[in-house]
């Protein structure tokens, strides 16, 4: 039941109408990409944040991205899942033998009619063409990015990929060391190596330095911290408005 007679939207304090062929996702990103463009001439560092509603409810999709995946949950979510544990372990992403836990109240995929079978394989079609329709507008935003020459300014961690391997350092508040990775065995990045592969980070980093003078990338401040600094430029340039 409604709650409301009319959803109303703003946008820069005033009413805003959508489009008739709005779906959100899309929606984001052009606006995304159309302010980063009217700006782009200024040579000001800017701040992007897109709260997708994608897999949010109401689940929808359009039918060119769900119906990729016509079929593909028909077995039902037990297989699947057991699938998918079987997938992760081999990755290497979580431990083998890790002990699957059914969220309470799902219902056994057995005990459905056929009818009931067939609407939730349909529903986990769409809600799996959401997030497919979602990963390529973000894929629309990081090319465009890249047309004018932004993509490597993105973030606020460094990282250097080789082969099979991955150096990276600041991913959390309080990391301070490089770490090393084998991304293709350890893709969920559990494992630091750096001490067992010493000759390898030092021949990364040389690597990764190398990129710095080439690109003239400027070097993370002393005791940077990564969350506090979003938060706290964020919170100067409300005061200042």
């Amino acid at each position: 039941m409604p709650i409301y007679e009319q959803a109303n939207r703003y946008a820069d304090g005033q009413q805003h109408t959508l489009p008739d062929d709005f779906y959100s996702s899309q929606y984001f990103i052009d606006k995304t990409i159309e302010f980063i463009s009217s700006n782009v001439e200024d040579d000001k560092p800017c701040f992007a944040y897109i709260p997708f509603q994608a897999v949010h409810m109401p689940v929808r999709a359009p039918r060119e991205f769900s119906d990729k995946y016509t079929g593909v949950y028909d077995e039902g979510w037990t297989v699947m899942r057991n699938k998918r544990r079987v997938a992760a372990e081999r990755a290497g992403i979580i431990p083998r033998g890790t002990e699957t836990v059914v969220t309470p109240g799902t219902l056994d995929w057995d005990s459905l009619s056929e009818e009931q079978k067939r609407h939730h394989a349909r529903r986990m079609e769409v809600y799996a063409g959401m997030v497919d329709a979602m990963d390529m507008h973000i894929g629309r935003l990081m090319t465009y990015l890249e047309s004018i020459g932004e993509y490597d300014k993105l973030g606020g961690n460094s990282a250097l990929f080789k082969g099979d391997y991955k150096i990276v350092i600041n991913r959390t508040q309080r990391e301070t060391e490089w770490g090393l990775f084998n991304i293709r065995t350890d893709p969920g990045e559990a494992t630091n190596i750096a001490q067992e592969q010493p000759d390898l980070l030092n021949e990364m980093l040389a690597d990764y330095e190398n990129y710095v003078r080439a690109n003239n990338v400027l070097p993370m401040p002393e005791g940077y911290n990564r969350t506090g600094s979003i938060l706290g430029e964020a919170l100067i340039e409300l005061r200042q408005q």
